[in-house]
């Protein structure tokens, strides 16, 4: 009877033993430690490069991407449209009182005129005078029609 025994031979040119020897060297080991850390800032920039573009395009969109304000009908025949009011300017002459009274028929007010829309008004009503919204009672403050202070 034979008993045969076989020990595991690996020969020291393989792949396995060089990369086991070569990960063994502490200098290596060190490289690829430093590598892997240069690799994962690497990306952690390029993610917050693509980041900080994507949002700045989107803050960009953003502005074109407002609603523009809610259409309702366009202005009746001779009345002039600007920044979502119409305006009449009635070649008519009429006191204060019944000037309002034309404007409620026509289902509008006097105008009541801010800041933003003078430089318009001054150009759309040339050299002419109109009434507007604004009123004086006795002893009090100017106010609008609609009861608002003016400014």
């Amino acid at each position: 009877m034979i008993l045969c025994s076989n020990k595991v031979y690996v020969s020291c040119d393989s792949p396995v033993s060089k990369v086991k020897a070569w990960l063994s060297n502490e200098r290596v080991v060190k490289g690829i430690a430093f590598l892997y850390r240069v690799v994962i800032l690497l990306l952690l920039v390029v993610i917050g490069a693509v980041v900080y573009i994507g949002v700045k395009q989107i803050e960009q969109l953003g502005h074109s991407l407002v609603p523009p304000p809610e259409c309702g009908p366009p202005c009746p025949r001779y009345w002039i449209g600007y920044e979502g009011k119409c305006y009449y300017l009635s070649r008519e002459s009429r006191d204060w009182i019944s000037s309002q009274h034309y404007c409620s028929s026509h289902n509008a007010s006097l105008a009541r005129i801010e800041n933003e829309e003078l430089d318009f008004v001054m150009r759309l009503k040339g050299k002419d005078i109109y009434w507007i919204g604004l009123r004086r009672i006795p002893n009090k403050d100017w106010t609008w029609t609609d009861g608002g202070k003016a400014t």
